[in-house]
């Protein structure tokens, strides 16, 4: 049934319409049954009871009330340029009890950029008033708003929903999956939208998709939720979705230019694809580290999708992709079933957007290689990922290279292939099922018969980054189990009262294996994102396979992690000091509540014994006199210290010491708290901004404060002791706000600079650094259609190397193995200092331990400086090469930046970098204060 919803204030007397069949609808079809101008004296008849006017309407005959009722929609429809419904949807009968998202928004979709909770309550709505509708909530995004989950079947199917979900789950069961009758199991599909909130079409869309599964009366759909359970994420990143949603509905108008250079196109940073903290989303899927992420996880292992579905715009210059994608960028542990059945549900999705005219291509410009983006997730879990790509308007309407395209398009296109997914699914139930059920049984097989039956890892000295390890696998579905008895490998002992064992021999094999094993050997040279995600590397945690030497002895008990690791002791109360170590995760958190706390800390550049116990460099003095606090708020703040940390506390009575330094040792450096400003803005990285913000509010609970890098010049930065510069080109930084950096680090602060940051802070005279360049082999033979191939392999995007970090130097605090991996991901090489102490973290000579680099970048990466420090007047300059906090999943190298911002100040400015031309240079001014209150 075709329905027209006027919004106009007039129009809402059809509220009261005798033949309305819902709220807010006229019926085009009830003028089928009479003639038109029968049907117009009808409507005629009820609006004389309504309006003002009716006296001016009775003097018009039946052709008069035609002319003007025609006048008044097409007045309507044209000036708003509205689509109706079934511009989108296809002309059906509908279930006249269920609303559509024009009757509850008051608006058509595409009419304005949807916002996360008018979504949310259009979906309640739905689901209060269909029988085929479960909705809950998974989680709550960091902004407070929740993400919601809809389960769409049938009627009979949610009578007995889980029933089959029990039965479907069966599947990864090879004990009992091949007794299992596919003939009638649904298979389960999740269909996503807008992980990343500027790709908005796809969460538009999801509501005219709800809507048409809910109110579809057609016999297709009773058949199609018959024979799937249809999981319906309907906007992955909500807080995202709605910062760019404001964004482009404060810019709209009336009469909307589809120039690219309107205002409204020009996201002002950091846009809206991030999440809040501003971290990428879709590669947030192994990781988990954000409560959205854990919330999907959790409802991706509770029903183990068959087909999954990711949907996404692209740049504006394209038109629409599906995958497969380039069939050479595919993981070797994806099966090339898995990409048969891929391309076989591709013929559905061209067929659909044919019907509409719409352009697109397949099998080329996107891998399926890295498992941490939602599209490639289930095809190392047991499903099909699929990645749709919609070419972006970026806001009502956009000029491109296939004409003006505008966002209604955009998002007829998103629905047309979630229908075309469903179908395809249908087709193929069986045969999904199937492949579900071999892909568990394959690799439980291929778990006994590997050479390699188990990975033992232990870390004896960081137990909150363990946990954080445990827990991240589990939520994955790894089994994980406590090591029972000692165990030696490549000559490292692992204890079994610190070490654990994860049994290959379980229904994750595939998931383990490719986050374990580390690769150096690839089909292709081209990665669309990191080439590399070894997890136990990126947590800097001893690993080793175990091979000839396991014995089903090794695996103990099923590791729950909320008993596993229990409390440290209570330490005794102290008249004198109290001691604890720089080993943990959370030591940064620790140091930081008693620097809230104003209770002045040191640290230990020495090691030393006492109480029969050794304590290495970074080790954290809290004396007890000469405080603003007595011994006995102290010890409360001590007992809290440990408390909200779990790092071990100990008191000591003296400061005498039999090994090493004595606590009052010159050796203990007295700190400062760091009064952190983190530049952010326009140039600048979006997400290695967002990392430290996060690293910093989240896991140390330390205030940061975000300076936008435009209006630096007119803020006092005296306030701050600590300047981050993360990844970026600093362009539109002001010369004043320039010196006024140099001022403050030439006093005493630090700054702390990562990445392209590096170049700018060299620039500007601030680091002494000399960079490497790699230069590109000429290839004579390589023809025109090479060139994108060539360049884009000369891009690290994301490898593991091997450094020599010096362990004894402030920025290597907290470490025990002077062997650390690092994850490289851009083309910064620096060359070591010239100050041999300046250069605490370097490559080594060999340095590659997984992932891809071409030769002209290996051979310039090795031996070269990973951080240097540099020396400013009295201020320090840190700079690092790479990003140590990548993604938050490299959580083995977060502490070198922890260090750099709670140590910089005390490395010895005999130790760092420095031109002798410049230290005899004039001092910088102090500039001119542009502060405003």
């Amino acid at each position: 049934m075709k329905y027209i919803y006027p919004n106009h204030t007039a129009f809402r007397f059809f509220d009261s319409f005798p033949a309305r069949p819902a709220g807010g609808f006229f019926p085009l079809n009830a003028l089928k049954n009479k003639t038109i101008t029968k049907a117009m004296v009808e409507l005629f008849a009820f609006l004389k009871k309504k309006i003002t006017f009716a006296k001016t309407l009775e003097n018009l005959n039946g052709l008069g009330i035609l002319v003007f009722f025609a006048l008044l929609i097409t007045n309507y429809n044209s000036s708003a340029q509205k689509k109706v419904l079934t511009y989108y949807l296809p002309d059906v009968q509908y279930d006249a009890n269920i609303p559509t998202p024009e009757e509850v928004f008051g608006f058509q979709v595409g009419e304005r950029h949807l916002t996360s909770d008018l979504i949310k309550i259009y979906l309640e709505k739905v689901a209060e008033k269909s029988d085929r509708i479960r909705l809950e909530y998974q989680s709550i995004s960091h902004e407070k708003n929740p993400l919601v989950l809809l389960t769409i079947t049938s009627k009979e199917n949610h009578s007995r929903l889980e029933e089959i979900r029990q039965e479907h789950l069966k599947l990864t069961d090879p004990k009992i999956s091949g007794s299992l009758n596919l003939d009638k199991m649904p298979a389960v599909v999740y269909q996503g939208y807008s992980i990343h909130g500027t790709e908005s079409s796809g969460a538009n869309a999801s509501v005219l998709w709800v809507y048409y599964l809910a109110a579809s009366q057609t016999k297709e759909t009773e058949e199609l939720l018959n024979e799937t359970i249809i999981l319906v994420d309907p906007y992955l990143n909500p807080d995202g979705l709605n910062r760019f949603a404001s964004w482009v509905n404060m810019s709209r108008g009336d009469n909307n230019s589809a120039d690219i250079q309107e205002r409204g196109q020009a996201r002002p940073w950091p846009s809206g694809r991030t999440n809040h903290y501003l971290f990428d989303m879709n590669r947030d899927w192994i990781t988990t580290e954000h409560p959205e992420s854990k919330g999907r996880i959790k409802t991706f292992h509770h029903w183990k999708p068959n087909f999954s579905t990711d949907h996404h715009e692209m740049g504006s210059s394209k038109t629409y992709f599906f995958q497969p994608g380039v069939p050479e960028r595919v993981h070797p542990m994806t099966s090339e079933s898995n990409q048969n059945i891929t391309a076989k549900i591709g013929k559905f999705h061209a067929a659909e957007l044919d019907k509409i005219g719409s352009l697109y291509y397949s099998g080329e410009g996107y891998d399926d290689f890295y498992y941490g983006k939602g599209s490639a997730y289930p095809d190392i879990n047991g499903g099909i990922g699929i990645l749709f790509e919609q070419a972006s308007t970026g806001g009502p309407i956009k000029d491109t290279p296939n004409g003006s395209i505008d966002f209604e398009y955009s998002i007829r296109n998103q629905i047309k292939t979630s229908f075309s997914t469903v179908r395809g699914v249908k087709k193929y139930r069986k045969e999904l099922l199937e492949y579900q059920r071999d892909f568990f049984k394959k690799a439980f097989h291929k778990g006994i018969t590997d050479t390699d039956k188990a990975y033992v890892f232990q870390d004896k000295y960081d137990k909150g980054k363990l946990k954080l390890f445990i827990e991240m696998l589990q939520r994955h579905q790894v089994e994980v189990h406590k090591l029972s008895t000692d165990v030696k490998i490549n000559g490292v002992n692992y204890q079994s009262k610190h070490s654990y064992i994860i049994p290959l021999k379980q229904k994750q094999y595939r998931f383990i294996k490719s986050s374990f094993t580390k690769m150096t050997s690839f089909t292709d040279t081209i990665f669309y994102d990191v080439s590399s995600w070894t997890l136990p590397i990126a947590y800097n945690i001893d690993y080793a396979p175990v091979k000839r030497n396991f014995s089903s002895n090794l695996v103990g008990k099923m590791v729950d992690v909320s008993t596993q690791f229990v409390s440290p002791k209570t330490p005794n109360q102290s008249e004198y000091a109290y001691l604890f170590r720089w080993d943990d995760y959370y030591a940064p958190k620790a140091l930081t509540i008693f620097q809230k706390a104003n209770v002045r800390a040191k640290v230990s550049t020495a090691t030393f014994t006492i109480n029969g116990k050794q304590f290495k460099e970074g080790t954290i003095l809290v004396p007890i006199q000469n405080q603003v606090k007595d011994k006995e708020a102290i010890y409360k703040l001590v007992l809290k210290t440990q408390q909200e940390s779990n790092i071990q506390m100990y008191g000591v009575s003296n400061g005498l010491t039999p090994v090493g330094i004595d606590l009052g040792s010159p050796s203990f450096k007295t700190l400062r708290n760091p009064k952190i400003a983190l530049i952010v803005g326009k140039g600048m990285a979006a997400y290695d901004a967002g990392e430290v913000w996060y690293l910093f509010d989240k896991v140390y609970d330390k205030t940061i404060v975000k300076l936008d890098v435009q209006r630096l010049h007119i803020y006092d930065l005296n306030k701050y002791n600590t300047f981050v510069m993360t990844d970026g080109a600093y362009t539109t930084m002001n010369k004043t706000a320039i010196e006024k950096i140099k001022y403050s680090v030439e006093n005493g602060a630090t700054l702390i600079v990562t990445k392209k940051a590096v170049k700018w802070a060299k620039k500007n005279g601030l680091a002494y650094v000399t960079l490497k360049t790699a230069k590109k082999n000429d290839n004579t033979t390589l023809k025109y259609n090479d060139h994108d191939s060539d360049f884009r392999s000369m891009e690290l995007k994301g490898t593991i190397f091997e450094a020599n970090l010096d362990i004894t130097h402030p920025i290597g605090f907290g470490y025990k193995s002077s062997r650390i991996p690092i994850l490289r991901r851009g083309n910064v090489f620096l060359e070591p200092s010239k100050n041999p102490y300046a250069s605490p973290l370097k490559y080594t000579n060999a340095p590659l331990i997984s992932g891809y680099i071409r030769s002209e970048n290996y051979d310039v990466i090795k031996n070269s400086a990973s951080i240097i420090v540099s020396k400013f007047g009295k201020g320090k300059v840190i700079s690092f090469a790479d990003n140590p906090n990548f993604r938050m999943l490299w959580k083995g190298t977060t502490k070198l930046f922890a260090n750099a911002v709670f140590f910089g100040n005390i490395i010895d400015s005999r130790t760092v970098e420095d031109k002798v031309s410049v230290s005899k240079s004039k001092t910088t001014k102090k500039p001119h204060s542009n502060s405003k209150n």
